[in-house]
């Protein structure tokens, strides 16, 4: 809204300007008392025109459709960012952190699982074989021999 009252300020200012000009000199043959009616009418039609036109109509079918655009840009990548950070923090989880056996490094990284990943220490410069291994391991509470005997009875 700032810039439409900068825009009529200039507007304006150039015909104040444009006035001061012909009413000194007497520019092009005209007198100042001939050239004021015109000069003042101008400005002030095109001043009206401005107050009074709605802000909302200058978006025609072009900018209407731009707008839509970055709406969905704007869309896209906030969905994208979301994916984006859903994966980052399964990478986050999936980061193993080693430390060498000189103590003077950690091996970090992802490591391939039931494979020989080899990394070499950047401090001892030793190669080693790093290798993860999945086991399934089912967990149970053991059973009272007395509490089976009497289930098993039971039935």
């Amino acid at each position: 809204m700032t810039t439409n009252w900068k825009k009529r300020a200039i507007i304006f200012g150039g015909w104040g300007v444009l006035i001061a000009l012909f009413s000194s000199s007497g520019a092009f043959g005209l007198k100042f008392i001939e050239l004021f009616p015109i000069l003042i009418a101008i400005p002030a039609g095109i001043l009206t025109y401005l107050i009074t036109k709605d802000p909302n109509i200058e978006e025609d079918e072009e900018t209407q459709r731009l707008l839509d655009v970055i709406d969905e840009y704007e869309t896209m990548t906030t969905e994208h960012l979301k994916v984006i950070k859903e994966y980052e923090d399964i990478f986050d989880t999936q980061l193993v952190e080693l430390p060498c056996v000189c103590g003077g490094n950690t091996f970090k990284g992802l490591f391939t699982p039931n494979t020989a990943n080899e990394v070499q220490c950047e401090k001892c410069k030793n190669n080693y074989r790093v290798n993860i291994n999945y086991d399934t391991v089912l967990i149970s509470e053991p059973l009272d021999q007395k509490s089976l005997n009497e289930s098993m009875s039971n039935i």
